[in-house]
């Protein structure tokens, strides 16, 4: 099976919940556990669709033990989409990029705005 995390949280106890999509199905999916020995050692559970709490993984999870660790291999973001585009409808442009509606993104200032704020008021 193949889960995408899609967020995790600590509660009080040390429980980390951890909700996850399933990636061969659709569905969501949320598990519960407890890393021990610096990480040497975890119990987890499944939570259910809705994060069931009251359960812990030290007596109702399966323990895991870590053998070995995965090499550090960076992060890495392809510039170039894994599947092949399409400019919108009526759209020449192939670099078009619409205006989020996100009131903190900000356009680059153009020269005639920045000389505007560089002028000294008169009192």
């Amino acid at each position: 099976r193949e889960y995408r995390c899609l967020g995790s949280w600590q509660e009080p106890g040390g429980v980390t919940f951890t909700y996850t999509q399933r990636r061969e199905m659709d569905g969501f999916q949320c598990f519960s556990g407890k890393v021990l020995q610096g990480g040497k050692e975890a119990y987890i559970k499944e939570a259910g669709h809705s994060c069931i709490r009251g359960e812990d993984p030290l007596i109702y999870g399966m323990r895991i033990t870590r053998h070995a660790t995965c090499p550090d291999v960076g992060l890495s973001v392809s510039n170039r989409p894994r599947y092949p585009t399409v400019p919108p409808e009526g759209q020449d442009d192939p670099y078009y990029s619409p205006v989020p509606n996100d009131p903190y993104w900000y356009q680059k200032e153009s020269e005639d705005d920045s000389s505007e704020k560089n002028r000294k008021s008169p009192t």
